[in-house]
């Protein structure tokens, strides 16, 4: 198994595009505003992808493996969640 993310497409039926992660990652979500991925690892590691390009930036600001990761409606904001903390993130894109 490779460490990436895999975009598929249903219509085509292939595959489109992959995007390599440095470690496994343990939540993902998308933002609705756009093409940003966040993804959360169990290296205290947040990452936030831009899935047109690949480009990406880390964040390291847990104490412990983060477990859950959500924009909010809007996509503004990214709450993430590692064992006993909660932390709220200002998305300003990538």
């Amino acid at each position: 198994m490779e460490r990436e993310i895999t975009f598929y497409s249903l219509h085509q039926k292939r595959i489109i595009r992959k995007i390599a992660l440095s470690h496994w990652a343990t939540c993902l979500t998308l933002s609705p505003r756009g093409q940003l991925i966040t993804v959360g690892c169990n290296e205290r590691l947040i990452k936030l992808i831009k899935s047109t390009s690949g480009k990406f930036q880390d964040f390291t600001a847990h104490s412990d493996a983060v477990h859950v990761c959500r924009f909010t409606p809007s996509g503004k904001l990214l709450f993430t969640s590692a064992y006993n903390e909660i932390l709220l993130w200002e998305v300003q894109g990538l």
